[in-house]
């Protein structure tokens, strides 16, 4: 074994010390691209404000109170599955938002959960359940002044393409039910969310944060390649920090390869240095 390493070391020593600095230097780029490709979403700035992730659960419940409103004002209309009608007064209760995230602060991703368990039978089955991945804008479509309050309306987009018949057709139903409006703008049935002044300043709070701290940033390749650049000559992060495992794992193995390769350049350096001044002395 300590033969085995022994070569192997004299194998490393005998290399050209260039061959070692210019697999420095290509690892350079090559990082800066595996964080854009591996992490799109994994490194933030580390002077970003706390509030974009924290306001994330409350930003959930405006949601989910909002969208419990908009069932409530449809109390009187039905869910028909088939032969089976399901009151939406029953199925306001177990309506749940969660995943609310914004990657540029321009828009609002969030998923909205409903389950009918316990509620109706179906074919033999005791559970029912629809999950929507909907997305809306930053800027409000139209806002109504009442007598007391202030209502603000968004239009909400769902992808449909991706889901399967008859699930399809199904969330669809239910979206045109969550999200139509009886009183959205001039007495127009359209799909919308609508929020009070409130909640609709904190949701326009919530995505200016995020643009104005850069929370997300892992998709910008320049600033990915001048992270690699920092962590390869080992003078940090700089001012980017990861915020996920798989951004961890990859700064630190960066960070042992840069080690790795300087050790070995230096070795070789010092190698030839010996051999030259021992070729000398003889």
């Amino acid at each position: 074994m300590l033969f085995i390493v022994g070569r192997s070391g004299r194998i490393l020593s005998e290399i050209h010390p260039l061959w070692f600095l210019f697999i420095y230097l290509v690892a350079i780029p090559t990082f800066g691209l595996l964080y854009s490709v591996a992490t799109p979403h994994g490194f933030r700035l580390s002077h970003a404000r706390s509030g974009a992730t924290s306001d994330i659960a409350d930003l959930g419940s405006i949601l989910e109170a909002a969208l419990r409103r908009s069932f409530a004002r449809r109390a009187e209309d039905e869910f028909v599955i088939g032969t089976q009608k399901l009151s939406l007064d029953s199925l306001r209760d177990s309506l749940h938002v969660d995943s609310v995230n914004s990657n540029d602060g321009t828009t609002l991703s969030f998923r909205v959960s409903i389950s009918a368990e316990g509620i109706v039978d179906f074919e033999g089955e005791r559970h029912l359940g629809w999950s929507m991945l909907v997305t809306v804008p930053e800027q409000a479509t139209s806002a109504i002044l009442g007598p007391s309050s202030v209502d603000v309306y968004r239009s909400p987009e769902v992808d449909f393409s991706q889901y399967a018949s008859p699930f399809r057709e199904q969330n669809e139903k239910l979206f045109a039910l969550v999200f139509s409006q009886r009183n959205y703008g001039f007495g127009i049935l359209s799909p919308a969310m609508a929020l009070t002044y409130q909640e609709d300043l904190q949701l326009r709070d919530y995505l200016q944060t995020v643009r104005q701290s850069g929370a997300d940033i892992g998709g910008d390749v320049w600033r990915m390649l001048c992270l690699s650049a920092t962590v390869m000559t080992t003078l940090g992060s700089n001012d980017i920090v990861p915020s996920t495992w798989r951004a961890r794992m990859l700064i630190a193995s960066q960070a042992t390869v840069a080690i790795v390769l300087a050790g070995l350049f230096l070795n070789a350096v010092a190698f030839r240095a010996a051999m030259r001044r021992e070729r000398t002395s003889n």
